[in-house]
């Protein structure tokens, strides 16, 4: 409990000097030094982390694997995709299949900041929480998580169709299907 109250210090700390546009990197390093400190503040000091909303990043290396043969993970047919909704549809169900095993970015509105943290699932030991940070919008946050595909849990897949059937035809259509 002595090093949660100390971490929960280092946070408030973290949290004034970002408001007042200080250098925050060296609190970070300390927030975040050793596999249990940061964690164990969100049990012991503020468990609404792990209720709070998230987002999953998925990567396209990923769902596309371009240094490999993509047959070898999907039939043909199955990405022989003629239209737009075939395209999503497949889309949507291949991010799905991929957050299961990705690590979550939970983020929330905190003393004036949004703070985040990635999150994975220890199954019967829980969540485990790492790596925080600071954001001042949450516009912020989802400008860190730019260049992923984005999939929360307020919104759903946060990347529009076009982005996602432009990735598809890019990775797949292109590449494998161009007559």
């Amino acid at each position: 409990m002595l090093e949660s109250k100390e971490t929960d210090d280092l946070i408030n700390s973290a949290i004034e000097s970002f408001l007042r546009e200080e250098p925050i990197d060296d609190i970070l390093v300390k927030i975040n030094s050793g596999r249990e400190k940061f964690n164990n503040w969100v049990y012991d000091e503020h468990y609404n982390l792990i209720d709070s909303e998230y987002a999953w990043l998925i990567d396209e290396y990923d769902i596309f694997m371009p240094d490999q043969d993509l047959f070898e993970y999907y039939r043909k047919e199955e990405l022989d995709l003629k239209t737009d909704q075939d395209i999503l549809n497949f889309m949507n169900t291949a991010i799905d299949a991929k957050c299961e095993y990705a690590d979550a970015y939970h983020y929330e509105l905190y003393r004036g900041v949004y703070i985040s943290a990635t999150c994975e699932h220890h199954g019967q030991g829980g969540f485990f929480f790492r790596d925080f940070c600071l954001y001042k919008t949450k516009d912020d946050f989802f400008d860190f998580c730019k260049g992923s595909i984005i999939n929360s849990s307020e919104w759903g897949i946060k990347n529009s169709e076009a982005e996602l059937i432009s990735m598809f035809k890019e990775n797949v259509t292109d590449k494998y299907f161009k007559d």
